[in-house]
C-alpha cells in the first residue's frame, strides 16, 4: 500500500510541476526551453557556427554569465543528434525527445518505487521527487541519461545476451557524447570485464565524434574547450569545485579538486570491483558530479544509483497469480504519463508557430530583449530609429514572457507583456504595442548582448 501511495505521489508531482510550479515546461518548442535549444544547436551545426548566433538563427536565451554566455553548454555531439532529428516534422522533432525523457524518467521512478527497499525509497521521495518531476518535463538530456545509466546496470549486471551488452555500451557512449560525465561508466564496465559493451562504447563514441567533426569541423571542439575553461573559472556552488571553494580551498585549485575527487572515486571502483553494486552506485555519483556547473535539478540524476539495490523481483504487495508483474505496471503507467503529457501539450497550444518582426517608430535606436520563463538569460536585437527587422521567421514556439526595450545606453524605456501570438511589435515614443500584421521583406536582425545585465536586473 505504501508503494501504491508513493506511485500516486509521483503522478501528483508531475501534475503539480506543469500546472503550478513550472507550466512553461509543458511546451518544449517555446524559445529558451532545453528542447528548443538542442533543436537550435542542430540547425546551427548544419548551417552556421554552433557556439555563436547569427541573424535568422532560432532564438536562444544567452547572456547569463557566469552560468552561461553561449547558445549551448553541451558538447558538440548533442547538436549532431538533434541535426539527425531535423529530418522529422517540427511537431515530432520537438516533442518526441521531450516525451521520451518524460517517459524514461517516469519509468525509472515507477520501477524503483516497485522494487527499492522502503527506507531508501522514502529518502528518495523526500529528497528527489520534486527535482525529478522538473527533470521529467524539462526536455533536458538528463531525463534520458538517468534512466540510461539505470538501464546499463540492468543490461549488464546479470548474465545476458550479446545484444544486451552491446546495447549497454551504446547507451554509455551516447550519454557521454552529450554530457561527458557518463563516460566514467566505461571504468565500471572495464572492471566488470564487459568487453562487448566496451567495444560497442568505443565504436559508438568514435563514430559520433567523426560525424560531429564532419558536420561542424574540428573548430567546434576548440570552441567547446574554451567554454569548459570559462565554466571552470566560475564553478556553481553545488559542484565539487564550488563546494571546495566554500570550505576555503583557493579558487585557483577548484578544478584540481574535481580532478582529485574523480581520481579517488575511480581508484575505489577499481579496488572494490568485486562489489559491483556499490561500485556502480559510486560510478553514477561520479558521472553526476563530473561537472563545474551543477544545479539541484541536474543532481537528481543520482537516483539511478539506487538501481543496483532494487530487488530483482517485485517486493511486497499482492501475491499469487492475481499480482501483476512490476514490468507491466511500469509499462502501463509510463504509457499513461506519456500520452497524457503529449495530449496536454498539444491541447494547450504547444504546436504554435510564430514569426515576429519589430518596427521601431521611435526617434532613437533601441535594444529589444526577450526574456524566458524561469531563466535570467535573455536574447536581444538592436534596432535603429525608423527601422524594421525580422526577429524570427516561421518558427515553432512562441513569446512566453516580458519584452524589455532599452535605449542604447541601456536605460529601460518600456516593458511589454506579450500574449504569445503576436506577429509584430511596434515601438513608438509612447510605448510598445502589438502591430497589425507581420512585416515581411526586411532583413533578419542581428543578435546582441547589449543591455543583458540590465535586463536581468529588471526582470
Amino acid at each position: 500500500m505504501l508503494r501504491i501511495f508513493i506511485g500516486m505521489v509521483w503522478i501528483l508531482v508531475l501534475i503539480q510541476v506543469v500546472t503550478d510550479f513550472r507550466p512553461d515546461l509543458l511546451h518544449p518548442a517555446d524559445f529558451g526551453s532545453d528542447t528548443s535549444n538542442y533543436a537550435a544547436a542542430g540547425e546551427r551545426i548544419l548551417h552556421g557556427e554552433l557556439y555563436r548566433l547569427a541573424p535568422g538563427d532560432r532564438p536562444v536565451s544567452v547572456d547569463n554569465p557566469p552560468e552561461w554566455s553561449v547558445p549551448i553548454l553541451s558538447p558538440p555531439p548533442v547538436a549532431t543528434i538533434w541535426a539527425a532529428l531535423g529530418v522529422l516534422p517540427d511537431a515530432l522533432r520537438f516533442h518526441v525527445p521531450w516525451l521520451a525523457g518524460l517517459g524514461a524518467t517516469s519509468a525509472l521512478v515507477i520501477y524503483l518505487t516497485a522494487r527499492t527497499p522502503i527506507v531508501p525509497l522514502i529518502a528518495a521521495v523526500y529528497l528527489l521527487f520534486a527535482g525529478l518531476g522538473v527533470m521529467a518535463w524539462s526536455g533536458n538530456v538528463n531525463a534520458l541519461i538517468g534512466p540510461g545509466m539505470a538501464a546499463v546496470w540492468l543490461l549488464t549486471s546479470r548474465k545476458s545476451s550479446r545484444a544486451a551488452q552491446v546495447s549497454a555500451g551504446v547507451i554509455v557512449a551516447l550519454a557521454a557524447l552529450v554530457k561527458l560525465g557518463p563516460a566514467v561508466l566505461a571504468i565500471w564496465l572495464l572492471t566488470q570485464r564487459r568487453w562487448e559493451a566496451i567495444v560497442a562504447c568505443v565504436a559508438t563514441g568514435v563514430v559520433g565524434l567523426l560525424i560531429t567533426t564532419w558536420l561542424g569541423r574540428f573548430s567546434v571542439f576548440e570552441d567547446y574547450l574554451g567554454i569548459i575553461r570559462d565554466a571552470s573559472a566560475l564553478p556553481s556552488p553545488l559542484s565539487i569545485p564550488g563546494l571546495a571553494v566554500s570550505v576555503g580551498v583557493p579558487a585557483a585549485y577548484g578544478s584540481l579538486s574535481l580532478l582529485v575527487a574523480l581520481l579517488v572515486a575511480a581508484a575505489a571502483v577499481i579496488v572494490f570491483r568485486c562489489h559491483p553494486r556499490a561500485t556502480f552506485a559510486l560510478t553514477v555519483m561520479m558521472a553526476v558530479m563530473a561537472t563545474t556547473v551543477a544545479r539541484f535539478d541536474t543532481l537528481v540524476v543520482v537516483v539511478a544509483a539506487l538501481t543496483p539495490f532494487a530487488a530483482t523481483s517485485s517486493v511486497g504487495g499482492l501475491t499469487g497469480s492475481r499480482r501483476p508483474s512490476s514490468s507491466s505496471v511500469v509499462l502501463a503507467l509510463t504509457s499513461m504519463v506519456v500520452v497524457a503529457g503529449g495530449t496536454l501539450a498539444v491541447a494547450t497550444g504547444g504546436l504554435a508557430r510564430t514569426s515576429v518582426s519589430i518596427n521601431n517608430q521611435a526617434i532613437a535606436s533601441v535594444v529589444v530583449r526577450f526574456s524566458v520563463p524561469n531563466q535570467d538569460a535573455t536574447f536581444g536585437f538592436p534596432l535603429a530609429a525608423g527601422a524594421t527587422g525580422i526577429a524570427w521567421l516561421d518558427q515553432m514556439g512562441s513569446i512566453a514572457r516580458t519584452v524589455l526595450v532599452f535605449s542604447p545606453s541601456c536605460e529601460l524605456l518600456y516593458r511589454y507583456e506579450p500574449t504569445g501570438v503576436e506577429a509584430a511589435i511596434q515601438i513608438a515614443g509612447d510605448g510598445v504595442t502589438a502591430a497589425g500584421s507581420f512585416t515581411n521583406g526586411p532583413a533578419f536582425l542581428a543578435y546582441t548582448s547589449d543591455c543583458a545585465a540590465e535586463a536581468r536586473s529588471a526582470l
